[in-house]
């Protein structure tokens, strides 16, 4: 369905906090389809609280999550399996996300 080199996903400007400590300011990248991207970092870098945000299992304070082109707002750990197939974003022991094939009826 997606061509590889196809931006999947989005996220542009992603900010979080949590009681007045940023952990994420003006976050931004893309992932390709068929490419393998790493976010990598030291303990407390914010590395699951992108994963969380990217799963839809919080939200962020600031910033756009797109996928395929299209702004997501209300985003939801559901959302993302019935999108990408997120994988691993269900509990703490996997940091894995795996970006599968889109459904195309949510478009």
């Amino acid at each position: 369905m997606t061509q590889e080199n196809t931006t999947v996903l989005s996220l542009e400007g992603i900010g979080k906090s949590f009681s007045g400590v940023t952990v994420l300011s003006n976050v931004s990248f893309s992932a390709a389809a068929g490419r393998a991207l790493a976010i990598v970092g030291e303990n407390g870098a914010g590395k699951s609280t992108l994963k969380n945000i990217i799963c839809g299992l919080i939200q962020p304070d600031s910033g756009t999550l797109k996928f395929l082109g299209r702004e997501l707002s209300h985003f939801s750990p559901g959302l993302a399996r019935k999108l990408y197939g997120c994988i691993g974003c269900g509990g703490r022991r996997s940091n894995w996300v795996v970006l599968g094939e889109p459904l195309a009826e949510y478009f």
